[in-house]
């Protein structure tokens, strides 16, 4: 009984703190930035953020295969899955991604 509880506590604490869902911006990788022709124009606020000069470059990752670039005093939606490539955060940048391989591991 004791088990289940600490399961249950465990699992409602995950589901408050979001899994890991952080939507907060971080520094865009190379990959995005040479996608943002691709993209298509969003307004200039996500998710409660404003795309200014203090976000210039700035991205998030709005799903597993797409990523929100700021850009210009506009956010930004990329496509990665159409070019066969994933959403991630490596924990300094947040870009386009082939592969595992394709991350520096060296950051982690």
């Amino acid at each position: 009984m004791r088990l289940v509880s600490i399961i249950s506590l465990v699992v409602s604490l995950a589901l408050v703190s979001g899994c890991g869902e952080d939507k907060k911006p971080k520094p865009s990788g190379g990959k995005a930035k040479q996608m943002m022709n691709q993209g298509t124009n969003q307004g200039s606020e996500q998710n409660g953020e404003v795309c200014g000069p203090d976000l210039e470059g700035a991205a998030f990752c709005a799903d597993d295969y797409s990523i929100v670039l700021c850009s210009d005093g506009d956010w930004w939606l990329i496509d990665c899955g159409e070019f066969g490539m994933y959403c991630a955060d490596d924990g300094e940048y947040v870009d386009c991604y082939e592969d595992e391989e394709d991350w520096d591991e060296e950051e982690w």
